[in-house]
């Protein structure tokens, strides 16, 4: 065997090893560069009523958080919370903003499929906590006992409309607090979670499939907001949810016909997303997203579990392959190979030259207790790191390229860490 170290040469971006929240302690004991701060309940986070809706992965209900002084909101708000503690550790914060068009509406737990209101329902928070002293009878699944979804909700049960400006608003609030992304603010914020899959886990505001024309609309509405209240700040988008954005797997509550990044890669349509991102950027010379951002999650049952038996553990190792193995057959019902950096560097040049590209979920550790875990977690970063995926790391160059395209930061020092979801 010979290695020579000088060859193919690539700046790592530390920013891959980043935590999902993440806590105070775990900062002590292993300082993460990167937080997040996302997830389904960021969808209709409201930044002034300090409060958010967990829709489908807990009966769609809204809950505040539990601030220590709601009397002084906006400010000292969950997320306020949450970057002065990244600031104070050294680390970068990526916070979500909703696009959905909805928010939660106050700090009273409310949910969005009312018994009451709208008919028995399979299943409510009470049987889904084994009855537990604080669960509501009344908050439903949204489907009704002959297993058909409830239709016709009212959106405002739960929450209020809300606009660009609103998210305008937020980023102005959170500069102010905290300076800008190039004062060492909020480094990077992501358009929303999942929206292509709003159908599914927000339905009960957002019933309809998601098209293509409407992601670019509220791509152009709320990124545009974002780069007029902190131009600095770097922009992640479309927030795809998945393999099957990149490949032909069939899924119902994809918006459309086909894969969605190969949509959004479509030459001349007008819901091609990078497309359009190319387009506005030549039109305006304003670049509106800065980096792809598309979720990953291993299928095949290897990636929420603590199961460390010796076939899941290897089928767990195997399936980081699916990140760049072009021969390698996803073993799962996907049966068809992923190769998602591959296909993210491919739509990026072809549509939007020089974007960087992340992915921001990522979970290959099971339940992040055992061996297997931990190596699939190491695997992963490892594929990132050679790849050159990170904020700021344009995929489309050669390494050298990419030397001179990543961006430094000022404001963060630390570069161990895990790979978080």
């Amino acid at each position: 065997m010979a290695i020579d170290p000088t060859l193919d040469r690539r700046p790592v971006s530390p920013l891959i090893y980043g935590v999902n929240f993440g806590s105070s302690a775990e900062f002590g004991d292993l300082p993460y560069p990167l937080r997040r701060w996302g997830g389904n309940a960021t969808t209709r986070y409201s930044w002034t009523a300090d409060a958010s809706n967990s829709g489908s992965d807990w009966y769609f209900i809204s809950t505040p958080s539990s601030n220590p002084n709601p009397a002084a909101l906006p400010n000292g708000s969950e997320v306020d919370l949450f970057v002065a503690e990244t600031r104070g550790a050294g680390a970068g914060a990526l916070v979500t903003v909703p696009t959905i068009g909805w928010v939660t509406k106050d700090r009273v737990k409310r949910w969005g499929f009312s018994q009451a209101k709208y008919g028995a329902q399979q299943a409510t928070e009470c049987t889904g906590s084994n009855n537990a002293p604080w669960c509501a009878a009344d908050a439903g699944n949204g489907v009704r006992t002959n297993s058909t979804p409830v239709t016709g909700n009212d959106p405002t049960d739960t929450s209020a409309p809300e606009t660009p400006s609103y998210v305008g608003d937020w980023i102005a609030h959170l500069t102010g607090q905290f300076g800008g992304a190039a004062a060492c603010g909020v480094r990077f914020y992501a358009l929303d979670n999942e929206p292509t899959l709003w159908n599914s886990t927000h339905r009960d505001v957002h019933p309809a499939a998601l098209t293509f024309d409407e992601l670019w609309q509220r791509t152009l509405d709320y990124a545009g907001q974002i780069k007029t209240s902190d131009p600095a700040a770097r922009v992640l988008g479309p927030v795809c949810w998945g393999a099957g954005a990149t490949t032909s797997i069939p899924r119902p509550t994809v918006a459309g016909p086909g894969p969605i990044a190969r949509r959004m890669a479509t030459s001349g349509s007008s819901s091609g997303t990078l497309a359009q991102v190319r387009a506005h950027q030549v039109a305006t010379g304003t670049l509106l997203v800065d980096d792809l951002d598309i979720h990953w999650y291993p299928q095949g049952g290897t990636a929420l579990n603590d199961n460390e038996a010796a076939a899941t553990a290897a089928l767990r190792l195997r399936a980081t392959k699916a990140l760049y193995d072009s021969t390698y057959v996803d073993e799962s019902l996907i049966n068809t190979p992923v190769k998602l950096i591959t296909r993210m560097r491919a739509y990026i040049a072809a549509r939007c030259p020089g974007l960087g590209a992340c992915d921001h979920r990522v979970t290959t550790s099971g339940g992040d207790t055992g061996i297997s875990s931990a190596l699939a977690q190491g695997g992963g970063a490892a594929v990132f790191g050679r790849e050159g995926v990170g904020p700021g790391h344009a995929l489309g160059g050669a390494p050298e390229r990419q030397r001179a395209a990543r961006t430094r930061s000022a404001c963060t020092s630390i570069t161990t860490g895990r790979a978080g979801r």
